[in-house]
């Protein structure tokens, strides 16, 4: 492991059933920024342009959503048919929520310095 780079290391965690989710070890300095972005949205009232008119809010699904796709490198998880799932926005929502926590947690570990990585 590169104490620079990320070079595609990662951890398998075990899903229960025979599943399995593989996730990166850390998050990259660009998964941080990206996945912040999704977090907060700065929205500025152009026509008067101040400062002061700029309103900041937290998008917490969308922001969760990001965060579990930006370390989600692979999984073992299928659709009904069999087929394997794409790790997409919309089967991420489709996780139950004890999953998708668990995941967080995991990933929360291993980016403690991260404050979006904090769950619960």
């Amino acid at each position: 492991m590169s104490k620079f780079f990320y070079e595609g290391e990662t951890d398998r965690l075990d899903l229960g059933d025979g599943e399995w989710a593989e996730i990166k070890l850390r998050m990259t300095y660009g998964d941080q920024q990206r996945v912040t972005g999704q977090y907060i949205k700065l929205q500025s009232r152009i026509a008067r342009g101040t400062a002061e008119d700029a309103d900041a809010s937290i998008e917490m699904e969308t922001g969760q959503l990001a965060l579990l796709e930006a370390n989600i490198v692979d999984w073992s998880l299928k659709d009904g048919k069999g087929a394997k799932l794409s790790i997409t926005r919309d089967s991420l929502r489709r996780l139950w929520p004890e999953v998708a926590q668990s995941l967080l947690a995991e990933i929360g570990k291993r980016n403690p310095a991260y404050p979006f990585a904090k769950v619960g």
